[in-house]
């Protein structure tokens, strides 16, 4: 499936899962932007007005939490869908990072989906596309 001209920001400090899901998504006709840190999220995403921003948790000097909630509670991006992923097994520890619990612990709207690294193509395209889709 096309999906021509819709957005999606793609934030992960890792060069090769950063690489590997902006090729997978441009593949599937998506227009694809990145950025390798939470710092610049909110600045890029009010620029580029994406459909969908794919976040990385784990990221030096701005996590994923800290941009997730820099991303909600700015008027520009509030209203921009988040995936959010995670090379931690949070269904299994229980941790902060579990899907249930991101809204809870970072005080703003959760996210929209949640992938683990390493992810399952399949499953990541579809998680995408139903996000972008509703």
């Amino acid at each position: 499936m096309q999906h021509a001209s819709m957005r999606v920001l793609i934030v992960d400090d890792e060069t090769v899962i950063r690489r590997s899901v902006s090729e997978l998504l441009a593949a599937e006709g998506y227009d694809v932007y990145e950025s390798r840190d939470g710092v610049d999220v909110v600045p890029l995403a009010a620029e580029k007005s994406p459909d969908l921003v794919v976040l990385d948790v784990r990221m030096p000097v701005v996590d994923g939490f800290q941009a997730l909630r820099e991303l909600r509670t700015d008027h520009r991006t509030e209203h921009i869908p988040v995936l959010m992923l995670s090379s931690v097994n949070d269904y299994e520890l229980g941790t902060e990072y579990d899907e249930a619990r991101i809204g809870q612990h970072t005080g703003v709207r959760a996210p929209e989906a949640f992938v683990e690294k390493p992810f399952i193509t399949a499953d990541l395209l579809r998680r995408v596309a139903c996000v972008v889709e509703n």
